[in-house]
């Protein structure tokens, strides 16, 4: 689950801006809306242009980043009345009570780009531009990195991360999600397999989504 991201120099937050899902001391509903200590949903409410779909969109362009098009698009998401050209982001995970902490940091020319990725507190991936140490495969340095695309989505797809069990339920958790964007009536999915409920039943029937309820205590069931 996503404890909580932060977000600096993108769109119209040109300050570091958090956004946390870790919840607080409020007890109403705390068994049924929270697991882990983190809430299973947000909402944002203010008025139009006051930043609400901006504060999702971090999200969206990791997993575009990850799983759709291979380039990053730099310029698009650059905070327009800051002349700090660096855009930083920066994602905290809670993964079976692991916590991946993945954060991204590139100038808005593409002239730079920095990833670090740590499980645990421990790094296991650091990419300075083209140049990037990683513990998790067998070759140690990787040199003439490009640098228009994430080094983790090319360790990924390379590898799929054998040996490494916390890391690919982290894929299997962001490959599972789906964006919606109501102006355009469009749904980003980033699983092969597509979101089509008659054909998942077929297949699946209800036992996955009765053990997705019980294991965070919705207290309902599919029959």
């Amino acid at each position: 689950m996503l404890k909580y991201y932060e977000v600096e120099n993108f769109r119209s937050f040109k300050n570091k801006t958090t956004f946390s899902l870790e919840k607080t001391n409020y007890k109403v509903l705390e068994e049924t809306n929270t697991v882990r200590g983190l809430l299973k949903g947000v909402l944002f409410v203010g008025a139009n242009a006051s930043g609400k779909s901006g504060a999702l969109l971090p999200v969206k362009l990791l997993l575009d980043m990850l799983f759709g098009k291979a380039e990053i698009p730099f310029e698009m998401y650059h905070c327009l009345f800051s002349m700090n050209p660096a855009v930083s982001m920066r994602f905290v995970f809670d993964i079976k009570g692991s916590e991946i902490d993945y954060s991204i940091k590139y100038h808005n020319d593409g002239s730079a780009i920095h990833e670090l990725l740590k499980v645990d507190g421990e790094t296991v991936l650091e990419r300075e531009n083209s140049y990037a140490k990683v513990s998790l495969t067998d070759q140690k340095e990787y040199t003439d990195i490009q640098l228009n695309t994430l080094f983790l989505r090319e360790i990924y797809f390379n590898t799929r991360f054998r040996g490494h069990q916390v890391l690919q339920e982290w894929f299997s958790f962001l490959t599972a999600s789906i964006y919606l964007d109501l102006y355009t009536r469009r749904a980003s999915v980033y699983q092969a397999s597509g979101i089509e409920l008659r054909k998942y039943l077929e297949e699946k029937g209800t036992d996955e989504i009765n053990q997705f309820f019980e294991e965070y205590n919705f207290g309902q069931r599919v029959v």
